[in-house]
Order: structure tokens, then sequence, then C-alpha cells
């Protein structure tokens, strides 16, 4: 079979355009070692589309890999390919990222999933044994595979002039080390694992020495890339790198992460003085925020400590950001500006958040209907619009050096443990959105192993929020715990997913708690319930008291009665026997004193409690917000787990209260949540109690 393989490139393509395809490169190499009738077409050599078709032209089978980027140029090889009667295949990232797009087109008669080193070869020499979806078979052993043959290439080195900030750098070559990615970033998984694979595979470091040896000699280069997603990773293969890459003494390219570099000075530090002129970092985001939110895993004290690092051993650093996601705010756009005003990169690189297939955000975007583009419009570049929602203006003005501080009144992340009950938590999740300012939170939802969160996760993309899975049900206690760990704001709330804010519910409690420097905790009063039974709240010491309001008031919705109290008692506070957690505000200060809650109360019931005595001990205090009055539901998890899974929640708040008597050396303690069993304490929660 006479088959062309190409190298997708825009015509006289520029820049990254002029760059070396790996993939395609490796095809050929591969095909041709194994005997196979391969040419190859550069198509950056061309001008126009008649020199394209007459390139065309002779082949039985035209081949090439796809970017999402490069579709429509893609679907025009194709078209052209058809007319002169050749048979298509497509392979590459787009591939993977969207099959369905390929596979409904029928002038596309092969579409090749993943590596084709080992089976591109085999279907060129017997297709007939081939469907028309074929699945490459992935090399465990990288040094086994050719160097790829940069000859087909009308430059056999890639132009570099103008990108690679250092003296007389102008011709680079570029080679991969390893393929796949062990880190999870939602604009880039899961689409790199479903092409490569989850298990990162690297080659030898004979391998690469020997490989960029052969491309010295040959090709006499200014400079090499080490053109992998990150390079600085597996110290022991690094080390190694070091010892023996002085025999090549070319300044390289390459990327490391910032947790790594911070994790590592010393090895970076090495590799700096052996050669790593240019440090590719993708620091994305100055705002935490985001940076959970795409699941980066690194931190923007990360971010500014490797800058340092880097600049501090001589190197230059190549920095990616990125801004105009659809929950950013300008206070994070800003925050991004900011920290590469800090970073001062050499080469600061920007991009607009792009939501191609098969990555997690993208996906959601497409879901959500927030996207704007289509298969003709894929373009990570700093212009045009992508995604619905963001103010395009202020991103460009960003980039042209605009900045502007912003100054919230306060910042709180709202932990929110569930299990199951997913409707229960879209309630709440909405009354936050409705009754909260949008810059003022972001919500930790922490779920339980839930069987499904898909509905949470979904409306979670439209509020500032950080989603963690858990892996089993480890309880409120550890979810809570998770939560905390995983914020950064100077307020936390802690938050039930059966309960249902109110109008500046938030703002209030906060700045109940700005008031007094001592005091510690704040929380709501809760209301009746709102299915009309009249039962109270089962935390008494929160319920909303028959002597606040006048009786044809205590009857009346929600938001009534949270305008009434607002009315009646701005400012007021109360102290309670304890504030309990299922809506609570907590000081970072006492975090940081107090800590985690205990994990001896296992899946929770007294943990509050036994918080709050924590937290008076220290000397602050723990009081209501009486003008502020939000609706809980009551035992939903538990009754659940109760109900489906035969869990004693009574066994357990007698474990509980037990443990809390002797860790606090109590003589009694009062069940807080069923009514008429107590044990002996003398910790009494008196629902009678006069305000």
């Amino acid at each position: 079979m006479k088959t062309l393989i190409i190298a997708l490139y825009p015509y006289q393509g520029q820049g990254l355009d002029a760059w070396h395809d790996h993939g395609a490169g490796m095809t050929f190499t591969s095909a041709k070692n194994a005997g196979c009738d391969v040419h190859f077409l550069d198509m950056k050599t061309l001008r126009n589309d008649q020199e394209l078709k007459t390139a065309l032209k002779g082949f039985d089978l035209i081949s090439f890999g796809l970017k999402s980027s490069y579709y429509s140029l893609g679907m025009k090889v194709i078209k052209i390919a058809k007319e002169l009667g050749s048979k298509t295949l497509v392979a590459g990232y787009h591939v993977t990222a969207a099959p369905e797009q390929l596979l409904e087109n029928p002038d596309i008669d092969y579409v090749f999933h993943g590596e084709s080193e080992i089976t591109f070869p085999i279907f060129l020499k017997a297709s007939h044994l081939f469907n028309r979806e074929i699945f490459g078979e992935k090399p465990q052993n990288l040094d086994s595979l050719p160097f790829f043959d940069r000859s087909i290439y009308a430059n056999p080195t890639e132009p570099v002039t103008g990108w690679w900030h250092g003296p007389n750098r102008h011709k680079m070559v570029s080679v991969m080390a390893a393929r796949g990615c062990p880190y999870k970033c939602g604009f880039c998984q899961p689409i790199e694992n479903n092409h490569f694979g989850k298990k990162l595979r690297r080659r030898s470091v004979d391998s690469m020495i020997k490989e960029m040896l052969w491309l010295k000699d040959l090709y006499h280069p200014d400079c090499l890339m080490i053109h992998d997603d990150t390079f600085l990773i597996q110290p022991k293969w690094l080390e190694e790198f070091v010892d023996k890459y002085p025999q090549v003494g070319l300044p390289f390219w390459a990327a490391g992460r910032a947790d790594g570099i911070c994790e590592h000075p010393e090895l970076v530090n090495k590799l700096i003085k052996v050669g790593w002129e240019l440090v590719s970092v993708g620091f994305e985001s100055g705002s935490q925020r985001i940076l959970d939110l795409i699941n980066k895993e690194t931190t923007v004290e990360q971010n500014l400590e490797a800058a340092k690092i880097i600049h501090s051993n001589g190197a230059k650093i190549y920095a990616n950001y990125m801004i105009g996601l659809p929950q950013e705010t300008k206070q994070d756009i800003q925050a991004t500006a900011k920290m590469a005003d800090l970073i001062r990169a050499e080469m600061p690189s920007w991009a607009f958040f792009t939501p191609y297939p098969g990555c997690d955000l993208g996906e959601q975007c497409i879901k959500n209907g927030l996207s704007l583009l289509d298969r003709e419009h894929y373009d990570r570049c700093p212009s045009g619009k992508k995604v619905k929602g963001v103010d395009y203006d202020y991103l460009n003005a960003i980039l042209r050096g605009y900045r502007e501080d912003f100054r919230p009144p306060f910042t709180c992340d709202i932990i929110i443990p569930a299990y199951e009950n997913e409707e229960l938590s879209l309630k709440c999740l909405e009354s936050i959105k409705k009754y909260t300012d949008l810059n003022t939170y972001r919500v930790i939802f922490i779920d339980n192993a839930s069987k499904d969160s898909s509905k949470v996760e979904n409306f979670l993309s439209t509020i500032p929020s950080l989603f963690h899975k858990m892996d089993k049900n480890e309880g409120f206690v550890l979810a809570v715990n998770k939560g905390i760990e995983l914020s950064s704001a100077p307020y936390v709330c802690l938050l039930n997913n059966d309960t249902e804010v109110s109008n500046n519910w938030l703002n209030k409690l906060i700045t109940a708690l700005k008031t007094d420097p001592k005091l510690g905790i704040v929380g709501p009063l809760t209301m009746p319930d709102l299915r009309g039974k009249g039962m109270m709240d089962s935390h008494h010491s929160l319920s909303l008291h028959n002597t606040l309001l006048p009786a044809d008031l205590m009857k009346a919705d929600k938001e009534t009665i949270n305008n009434a109290l607002e009315q009646r008692y701005t400012g007021k506070i109360y102290t309670p026997s304890f504030v309990a957690f299922l809506c609570a505000v907590i000081k970072r200060e006492v975090i940081n004193k107090v800590g985690l809650l205990d994990i001896n109360y296992k899946v929770g019931m007294w943990d509050d409690n036994d918080y709050n005595l924590s937290t008076r001990k220290l000397g602050y205090k723990c009081e209501l917000a009486l003008d502020t009055c939000i609706y809980h539901r009551g035992r939903s998890t538990f009754s659940k787990i109760q109900a489906e899974e035969g869990f004693d929640v009574d066994k357990l708040l007698q474990e509980n209260s037990c443990y809390m008597a002797n860790k606090w050396s109590l003589g009694s303690v009062t069940f807080k949540n069923v009514p008429n069993k107590t044990l002996k304490t003398n910790i009494k929660v008196d629902p009678k109690r006069s305000f």
C-alpha cells in the first residue's frame, strides 16, 4: 500500500508551527524500517491548496495525526484525498478526544487510536485484517523505538530565533524522553491518560544521550529541547542525566512543575549547571481557588518560590499562564496578572482557556453549553472568544498591562461534607448561589464516595468551588478534616448538605466574628421544619426560639423570618451551650490553634461539642448570631445509612458521648440529637432556655 504520511501544519508555518511533529516522524521512521512503501509530506513547505493537491496525488492511503486546533486543516486534506481516489486514515490526539467526530465522517476510512510505531506498519502490510477503528499497541520499552529521521523535514533543525532568550540560539533539535503524565490537571486529563496510558514510560538516560549526540553530530544545533510534559520527575533518573549530559554540552529547554522545583532545589541547580538554560513552568494562575479548580495540585506560594529558585540559579523562565475560565472572577484574573509581574519571566506565554474536547474542564463547558467553539475553531491562543460569560475585553486589557486592586470584605471557604442525598446537596448549593456574594466564598465539597455525584459536580462548575471525592465513606469528621486541609481562606464555614441558607447569611455571620477578636465560632439560628410538621431542629440550642418573634411570624417562610430577625436583632449574639457544626463559621486563627476535628469521634456526633470546648479553653467565645436564620432538615445522612445500611446511630452516640466525657473529665452528657436519652453528664442542652 503506497502511503503518504503527512505532518499536518498550516502552509508556510512559522514559530511553533515550524517545529517538528514527533508523532508523524516516529510513524514514518517505524514504517520505513519495517519495509513499508511510505512517503512523507511536511505541509509547512506548501504555499496553497493547489500545491497540496499536487502533493497528494498517486497514493493508496493518505494518513496524518490530528490535533484539535488543526481540525479544519485536516478536513481539507481528507476532502482533497477523497477527490483524488485515496483512502484516508486519521490518528492523533483528536481521535482520543473526540472519536465520534471522525467516525461520523464517511470520507475517513480508518480512525487510529493511540500510539502507532508497532501497529501502523502491521496495518499497512495487511489492512484487510483491521476494522475501521484501529487501536495501537503501546511500546512498553521506549528504548526499542528508532530515532526518527529528521531529514524528512525540509529543515532538519527547528527555528528558535526570537523564541529562545539566549545568545546565538537559532537552530534547535527536540527529543522526547517520556510518554504519559502522572498529574491530573483538568485542562489536560484524562486525554493524556487515554492516549498514552496512566503509567509513565521513560527512556533510559543512555538512549537519550545517544540520540542527542547523534543529532548534534549530524545537524550542529545551537540548543536542544526535551519535549516532555514534565522533565523534572524521577530524581534518580535526573541524577544520572546530570552525570552524563556534559558530554552533549548544549543548552537545553525542558519543563518542570512548580512543586517539583520547590521540592528539589539542589537538583534544579545541578541541572542548570549542566545546561538547563530555559525552564518551562505551567504556573497557570495566581489564584489558589483557580489552581484548585483546574486540579493543578500546586500552590501560588510554590509558583513564586519556583521562579525565585530558577532565577537565583541563573536560568530563564518560559512561563505558561491561563486566564478566561468560566468560574474565574476579576479578582482571580488580577491575582494571576500580579503573580506574573512578580515572576518576571523572560518568555511569558499567555493562553485563554479553551474548552477542548477530551479534557475534564473542556467537557464540563461543552456539557453545560458554555463553549463558543466549534470544530473549526480550537485555538488556545489569547485571541477570540471561547467561553460564554467570560469578559474578553477585560482579559485583553490585562494583557495590555491593566491592573486593579480588589479588597473583598471577607473570604470564606464553605466546607460541605456529603454522602448520597444528592437532591438535598443541590438545594443547599442553590441557596448558597442565590444568597451569597459570588466574590466572597468558595465551596469545598467533600463527597464521601457517593455512587453518583454528577449533578453536584455540574452545579459546582457554576460557582467558585473545589470538589473532592473520598475513596470510601469516611463519615463527617474525616470529610470535614479533608476540607479544612484543602481550605486557605481566613474564615471556614462548616455546613451540612441538608441545610438551606438565607439572604446575606454568610456576611452576617462573619460580620459578627469580626466585631469581637475573642469570638472564635459563630452559627445561625435554625427554623421550624419547612415540611410543615411544626418540628423544631434537633439541635435545640440553635433552634429559633418562640420568644424571639411574634407567634404569627414563627410559621412564616424562611425569608420572612430571616428578614424579621435582621430587623430586630442586627449585630446581637447569644451564648448557647455549643455551636453545632450543621452551620458554623470558624476563624482561621482558631483552626490554626485547635487543629482538625478529633478523629476519635469516627463518623460524627459530639465532635462539634468537643471542638467548642477546645475553642473555649483557648479563651475564645462560641456564639449564635440572632439576626440570621437558616433551614436544617436534620439527620439526613445518618437516617439514610441507618435505614439502608443498618448503621447503629444510637450506639455511635453512646460511644462518642462516653469518649467526650472521659476526654474532658465530665460527669454527664445529654444527647444533643436524640430526645429523652441521657447519659450521666453535667452538660445540659435545654430547649426551653429563655433568650
